[in-house]
């Protein structure tokens, strides 16, 4: 695993901004990760779990880990096709050094 967990949470926005842009270039899909990420289920989870609202300021993986499998069971995540555990995986992704699925062009 890379060190990005360690950046500040302000660095690691940016940085992560970066890594969803290189998917897919619109900021409106970026906007959307944040979104999601920002969501009250994934706030309060956060708290729950960590102590902090805020998912970027958290510097353990383990913590983060344990927020995504929380929410993945979340009725709120179930209920809208699983958007907010699927921000969380794209940010473990981008913490763990992975890479998203490429886009699919569409005809």
């Amino acid at each position: 695993m890379n060190n990005l967990i360690h950046l500040a949470s302000e660095q690691k926005r940016i940085l992560f901004k970066q890594f969803l842009l290189s998917r897919n270039p619109a900021e409106k899909f970026a906007r959307t990760y944040f979104t999601y990420l920002n969501s009250s289920v994934v706030r309060s989870i956060c708290s729950q779990i960590s102590m902090t609202e805020d998912i970027f300021s958290i510097g353990n993986f383990d913590e983060i880990e344990k927020i995504y499998e929380t929410v993945k069971r979340h009725s709120k995540n179930i209920e809208n096709h699983n958007v907010y555990s699927g921000a969380i995986s794209a940010y473990k992704k981008f913490l763990t050094g992975k890479s998203l699925r490429p886009m699919v062009k569409r005809s």
